[in-house]
């Protein structure tokens, strides 16, 4: 008996979202470099495009800091036995990159993710820097905790470093328009004010897997006006702080609330 050979035709291989959020970041972090910002395909700062502004023996220290550092936790979460996945916590400072980028961009503020440096020992996740006046207007800690006494801990935590002048960035980077092009500064930055972009890790799962960089889901647009109202807490609640100790935290206070105020606007959000 003769069998015809019947055709198979195998379905085309959805494309992860997990995969392209890693294509977003990569296409994002061209753009940056081409313009001369100091980042990686993760578009995450590096120390080792500093040298000039530093001393390389003390970039040596540096890494070798960040090396210790993170042996310390991996040992720490083998004992806790939270091992052979990628953290949530890195999947969510991917996705929040992404987010703040495509949702800030229009009023000329542009997010980078922070130098592991600055990440481990200062605890800013992203940097948001204000292209139009050059200035860096906030540091993000973003935090996937659940609403509950150990997110409180973290809010009063991220509120005493700001009534300390805020976060102290060593690897710090300043963009600004200059005719066509824009001008980059390396540099260390002081007075940094930080704000807390906390999320429960069922959302910020459900965020990653609606994640396409063309469309923009409902959970994108209800985790950014969700942000959006606590940056708005945020800010007016440092604005009432004695800060006359720290005049560039105050400033970068001030343009950021500012900021935030005209996009929440836009957005319908009071």
């Amino acid at each position: 008996m003769n069998f015809e050979k019947i055709p198979i035709s195998i379905p085309e291989r959805k494309e992860a979202s997990t995969e392209r959020l890693e294509n977003w970041l990569r296409e994002k972090a061209k753009e940056l470099k081409k313009m001369g910002f100091p980042v990686n395909e993760e578009l995450r700062i590096e120390e080792t495009q500093f040298i000039g502004v530093y001393p390389r023996e003390e970039l040596e220290r540096d890494r070798g800091k960040i090396v210790q550092r993170s042996e310390e936790w991996l040992e720490k979460d083998i004992r806790e036995r939270k091992f052979g996945i990628e953290k949530i916590g890195e999947k969510f400072e991917k996705i929040a990159t992404y987010l703040l980028n495509k949702r800030l961009e229009n009023a000329g503020l542009v997010v980078v993710r922070a130098s592991e440096y600055d990440d481990i020992f200062q605890g800013v996740d992203h940097l948001v820097l204000d292209i139009e006046t050059g200035n860096v207007v906030a540091g993000i800690d973003s935090s996937v905790k659940s609403f509950d006494k150990e997110y409180e801990k973290k809010a009063q935590k991220v509120l005493e470093m700001n009534l300390d002048g805020g976060a102290r960035i060593k690897y710090g980077v300043i963009a600004k328009k200059e005719g066509e092009g824009i001008k980059i500064e390396k540099r260390r930055i002081q007075q940094v004010p930080a704000f807390l972009f906390n999320l429960p890790q069922t959302e910020v799962s459900n965020l990653i897997e609606e994640f396409q960089p063309e469309k923009t889901s409902s959970e994108e647009e209800r985790v950014f006006r969700f942000f959006l109202t606590s940056l708005k807490y945020q800010t007016e609640n440092l604005t009432r702080k004695d800060l006359h100790a720290f005049p560039q935290l105050r400033e970068r206070i001030d343009i950021f609330q500012t900021k935030i105020k005209e996009i929440s606007d836009k957005e319908g959000i009071k």
